[in-house]
């Protein structure tokens, strides 16, 4: 796949999916599966993957990607923060969505992350796994909680912040 858009212009790009992916092609197609179920508008949207050294092939992934406005690149592995960084180099939104290859968005997940990165763009938005709680976990575990609106916690220390579920502003990102 080549490593450009699919011939679609970069001034409409406002959000760009950044994926790291290590050997895991199946959870890496159901993400996809998921993101192209949106309710966000495709063609605001780009999908960058960075396949970080994986042992095993991504041939089927990489043809479902065919009709999404996805980019894949391959590199040697450095791992996540390493891929991830490869990703935001290679994207052009102006808001970034970090995900990590091993989930699954609920249709609206893209809407609501744009639509709090709008009214909040100086902050650092934490998604939203959908995981069960147990009882008793700390802020680690109910920051990810379901159901939680993007304001329960108010500030949640950078320790318990997860670049796996993560949007923040490309300018914010990069002076980091």
């Amino acid at each position: 796949m080549a490593n450009e858009l699919q011939g679609r212009s970069q001034a409409a790009i406002t959000v760009s999916v950044i994926i790291p992916t290590y050997n895991r092609p199946e959870g890496l197609r159901q993400l996809l599966e998921s993101l192209r179920s949106q309710t966000f508008q495709a063609e605001e949207m780009e999908i960058v993957v960075v396949n970080d050294g994986s042992t095993c092939s991504y041939a089927d992934v990489m043809l479902t990607m065919d009709e999404m406005n996805a980019v894949y690149l391959e590199q040697p592995n450095g791992g996540e923060a390493v891929a991830r960084n490869s990703g935001v180099a290679a994207s052009h939104g102006e808001l970034l969505i970090l995900l990590d290859d091993d989930m699954v968005l609920s249709p609206g997940y893209l809407k609501a992350m744009t639509a709090e990165h709008r009214l909040y763009p100086r902050e650092i938005l934490i998604g939203n796994m959908q995981t069960a709680v147990p009882e008793g976990a700390g802020a680690y575990a109910r920051v990810m909680a379901p159901g939680l609106s993007p304001h329960d916690f108010g500030e949640v220390p950078f320790t318990h912040a997860l670049g796996g579920v993560m949007g923040i502003a490309r300018n914010i990102y990069l002076s980091l």
